[in-house]
C-alpha cells in the first residue's frame, strides 16, 4: 500500500515540477565559467564477495581550483565490506592540472573512508549511514600539502 501511495504521489509531482521549467532552456555556450565535460571510464580489477578494486582514468574541463583549464585524473579505489554493515574505502588520486598560463602540475591524494550504520526507520526501509573521512593532499606546485 505504501509503494501504491508513493507512485500516486509521483504521478502527481512530476507534471507539475515539468510544467514549472522553462520548456526550451538555452544550451549553455563554451565560454561560459560553469560549462563543463567530465569523461571517465571506471574498471573493475578485483571482485570478491566483501572486496571491489577499481581504477578510473578521467579528465574534466573545469576543476575548482583557481587558474586551471583541464584536469586529468587517475584514481584506483579499494572498497571492503566489513560485518555489521561498515565499509572501508581507500583511494588514491593522481591529478593532472593544465593552467591557464601554460604551467602544469601533478598532485597527489590520498582518500580513507570508514562507513557505517546510524539508524534504521521506518520498518527497515530506510537506512542512515555515517561516515568519516580523511583526506591528504600532496601539491606539485607552490602550495603546501594540507588534509581535509
Amino acid at each position: 500500500m505504501k509503494r501504491l501511495g508513493g507512485l500516486v504521489l509521483l504521478i502527481f509531482l512530476i507534471p507539475t515540477a515539468a510544467l514549472a521549467q522553462d520548456p526550451t532552456p538555452p544550451l549553455p555556450e563554451t565560454d561560459d565559467p560553469n560549462f563543463a565535460f567530465w569523461g571517465e571510464f571506471i574498471y573493475t580489477i578485483l571482485w570478491r564477495e566483501k572486496l571491489v578494486w577499481t581504477v578510473t582514468p578521467s579528465f574534466r574541463t573545469d576543476e575548482q581550483e583557481i587558474n586551471t583549464d583541464l584536469v586529468t585524473r587517475f584514481t584506483t579505489e579499494a572498497l571492503l565490506e566489513l560485518p555489521r554493515q561498515w565499509q572501508f574505502r581507500g583511494r588514491f588520486f593522481l591529478i593532472g592540472r593544465q593552467e591557464e598560463g601554460g604551467g602544469s602540475a601533478i598532485d597527489q591524494r590520498i582518500q580513507l573512508l570508514v562507513r557505517y550504520p546510524l539508524a534504521t526507520i521506518w520498518k527497515g526501509e530506510i537506512h542512515v549511514d555515517g561516515g568519516t573521512l580523511y583526506e591528504r593532499h600532496f601539491r606539485g606546485d607552490e602550495v603546501e600539502d594540507f588534509n581535509v
